[in-house]
């Protein structure tokens, strides 16, 4: 080989500042959002706990958020209750899925 050829010139993993690459990884990887269905969440917290980056926590739902909800959410307020999980820190979110897979109400949805 000659030299000249970029796939010839070793690679220093050391001169990567991969603390700098972490947050655009991350917003790449995400690729979307994380919705939750407000309805069909019962607010248990497994999403909070599991969370790595804590992005997801729970809060009650106001009077007029209930209200506005379909029948399915309204009956769910009733018996488990107007705590429902939201995305605090969506920046935070490393698209790993965890939340999504061990919600047993499949109502959150990670990306696209």
């Amino acid at each position: 080989m000659n030299g000249n050829n970029v796939l010839d010139t070793p690679l220093n993993l050391n001169s990567i500042n991969m603390q700098s690459l972490k947050p655009k990884l991350n917003r790449i990887a995400l690729a979307g959002e994380i919705r939750i269905n407000t309805s069909s969440c019962d607010g248990c917290g497994k999403c909070v706990d599991i969370c790595p980056n804590k992005v997801i926590s729970l809060r009650d739902l106001s009077d007029a958020e209930i209200a506005g909800l379909p029948f399915k959410g309204r009956v769910k307020v009733l018996f488990k209750g107007r705590r429902k999980a939201y995305v605090q820190n969506i920046n935070a979110c490393i698209s790993c899925r965890l939340c999504e897979k061990n919600c047993h109400e499949s109502a959150i949805q990670v990306g696209d």
